[in-house]
């Protein structure tokens, strides 16, 4: 949907129960400026997805730089445990 769309995503979190790891029905989607992410979500509003019509909002949810260096510390564990395995 985002491929087809145009639109360059950095992310995506989808949001799961911690006991069952089943999806809640909800994500997060990380774009590179809020230009863009206005953009998807004024193309992409009701845009059906399994005959469900998905529904989109920007987050104002502001990431610290404490978050971004968690993250990316994340990632490299994430990548040298796949590395030596």
């Amino acid at each position: 949907m985002f491929k087809e769309s145009k639109i360059p995503i950095k992310a995506v979190k989808i949001i799961r129960r911690s006991d069952t790891q089943q999806s809640r029905g909800y994500g997060f989607i990380e774009v590179e400026s809020i230009e863009i992410a206005e953009k998807a979500v004024k193309k992409l509003q009701n845009f059906l997805l399994d005959d469900h019509a998905i529904k989109l909002s920007l987050s104002t949810k502001a990431i610290t730089t404490h978050e971004k260096e968690a993250k990316k510390e994340k990632v490299l564990k994430k990548r040298t445990h796949t590395e030596t395995t």
